[in-house]
This record gives C-alpha cells, sequence and structure tokens, in this order.
C-alpha cells in the first residue's frame, strides 16, 4: 500500500507542475484561441471520478485518460508556444 501512497503523490506532484506550466502557456496565448478554448471544454466537461483511498482520503478512480489528456494539450500547447 505505500507505493501506491507514493505513487498518487508523485501523481499530484505531476499534476501541479503541468497546472503550472498550463497556466504560464496560457499567459501566452490570446484567449481567442480556437485550441485553447477546445483545451478548456475539455478539461470543463473531464469526468474525475474519486473514490475512497483511506479514511478522509481519495484518489481519482481511473488515471489513463486524465494523462493522456495532459500529455496531449502539453504537446499542443508547447507547439503554439514555440510559435510565439
Amino acid at each position: 500500500m505505500k507505493w501506491f501512497v507514493q505513487y498518487f503523490v508523485l501523481q499530484e506532484h505531476f499534476i501541479f507542475e503541468f497546472t503550472e506550466k498550463l497556466f504560464i502557456t496560457f499567459y501566452f496565448i490570446t484567449i481567442n484561441s480556437q485550441g485553447l478554448k477546445a483545451i478548456s471544454d475539455v478539461w470543463e466537461n473531464m469526468p474525475l471520478e474519486l473514490v475512497p483511498h483511506r479514511q478522509g482520503i481519495y484518489r481519482l478512480k481511473t488515471v489513463e485518460d486524465v494523462l493522456q489528456a495532459l500529455e496531449d494539450h502539453q504537446v499542443q500547447l508547447g507547439t503554439v508556444k514555440s510559435k510565439k
């Protein structure tokens, strides 16, 4: 079980780093961008199902879709950023 907690903490760190990079990238992209709107729509509509892990702690039931979306959007935003 300890490995799972370490994995969860690692995933939390990964998501925090991505979120920080995402907001920095948003600063450089105009709000009217269709790509940015599409990314925003994905995250607004992404179902994040939480399940109890331990007392008072929850975890994502599945992370595959979240990680795939994170990777895809990071590539898309990196491409847009490099064009600027």
